[in-house]
């Protein structure tokens, strides 16, 4: 009868479904890392979107009533700024506006010649929704 003799190491195969085993483990948390930082970054980028928007905004209500109106003129203008070139990592926002002079019934007290509507729009990501802002500048008496 042959005696059996202990063993005192792994085998090969043991050792590859280790590490395979690990290497998915190990493969998951890394993708759950990489997202984490992902979504962590957006809400950055939201708030810098929203202050571009407001800045943009108070520039732009900022003007007098007859400025604002004649850019305008005669009906509606649609158009976009760019930031001075030193905030290079504002560089990723679409920043647009949309100015309406006429036909703006919002109020129904106030006469469409006496209010303008200002829509500031800006963009950080083709996958969200842009920050959309909506103004109205009055005529001074």
């Amino acid at each position: 009868m042959p005696i059996l003799q202990q063993s005192k190491g792994v085998t090969l195969i043991e050792m590859v479904v280790t590490i395979v085993v690990l290497s998915i483990g190990l493969g998951g948390i890394m993708i759950g890392i990489s997202q984490s930082i992902r979504s962590n970054a957006d809400p950055v980028r939201l708030v810098q979107a929203v202050f571009i928007a407001k800045a943009e905004m108070r520039e732009l209500l900022s003007q007098p009533f007859t400025t604002v109106a004649g850019l305008a003129s005669p009906q509606v203008v649609v158009g976009t700024t760019k930031w001075p070139t030193f905030f290079t990592y504002l560089s990723t926002y679409d920043i647009s506006y949309t100015i309406t002079a006429s036909g703006v019934t919002d109020f129904a007290d106030i006469p469409d010649t006496d209010i303008v509507k200002v829509v500031v729009s800006v963009s950080y990501d083709a996958h969200q929704s842009p920050v959309v802002l909506t103004g109205y500048r009055m005529k001074d008496d």
